[in-house]
């Protein structure tokens, strides 16, 4: 009969990374909301791709200076970091760049 062999992983790396995503995702929602509110629609894409990539960076400095074991079965620091840096380059993808330089024309001619 198989042996089933137990890892030995804190609690603490497995729950943690899921609380640090889901805290991510409601930062990330509060974002957008507050800059599809309160700025022109041009800049709304620009600031979720800089809010996503500044939480993927915080939550990268937490991956390597909280060393965790990593395999297939549980999502690690570096997981969440790596998703929301490919979340923040689809919103740098999605933004146009055209109507932000016109955007940024048209503030600096009013100065």
């Amino acid at each position: 009969m198989p042996t089933i062999r137990r890892l030995n992983v804190r609690r603490s790396d497995a729950v943690g990374p899921k609380w640090v995503a889901g805290f991510a995702g409601v930062v990330l929602l509060v974002a957008f909301a507050a800059a599809a509110g309160s700025l022109p629609r041009p800049l709304v894409m620009p600031t979720l791709c800089f809010a996503a990539l500044a939480i993927a960076a915080a939550v990268a400095l937490i991956a390597w200076r909280r060393p965790m074991r990593r395999d297939a079965q549980h999502v690690t620091y570096w997981d969440i970091a790596g998703a929301l840096a490919f979340l923040g380059m689809c919103a740098a993808t999605l933004s146009e760049p055209d109507q932000l330089v016109s955007f940024w024309d048209g503030a600096t001619r009013h100065r």
